[in-house]
């Protein structure tokens, strides 16, 4: 997968259990849908399952003929919508529900776990 800022070839990489992908450039980091939920939560996978996970995800990236520009580096169905919660502004894919955090957002969010996730995009779905 290619980064959304630098479009770097992203790297898979453990972070507290969860496999995210992260941008070796500038740092930006990409959550697939629910895993800032389990980063949040503390509630990962063991080593054995990420790297299961590692593995399928390298493999259906390689079958990629092309990444489109402006679109979702995950599904290239939609754009990425930016949404500002907890005083974050987030890059968000609403049809697989990716989000992409610039370098050091990630941690400002997590700093931040009052306020559940789905709540703040379900209040903006309904705004």
């Amino acid at each position: 997968m290619n980064c959304v800022r630098c479009k770097s070839t992203m790297r898979k990489v453990p972070r507290d259990n969860v496999l995210v992908d992260r941008c070796p450039e500038c740092g930006g980091i990409w959550l697939d849908a629910g895993e800032l939920e389990m980063l949040e939560s503390g509630v990962g996978h063991d080593r054995a399952v990420l790297l299961h996970q590692a593995r399928k995800e390298i493999m259906l990236e390689a079958k990629r003929l092309v990444s489109v520009v402006g679109m979702c580096p995950k599904c290239e169905r939609d754009r990425l919508q930016v949404v500002k919660r907890r005083g974050v502004e987030l890059d968000v894919c609403d049809d697989c529900g990716g989000i992409f955090f610039d370098e050091h957002e990630l941690e400002q969010m997590l700093e931040h776990k009052s306020e559940s996730f789905f709540s703040s995009l379900l209040a903006l779905v309904r705004t």
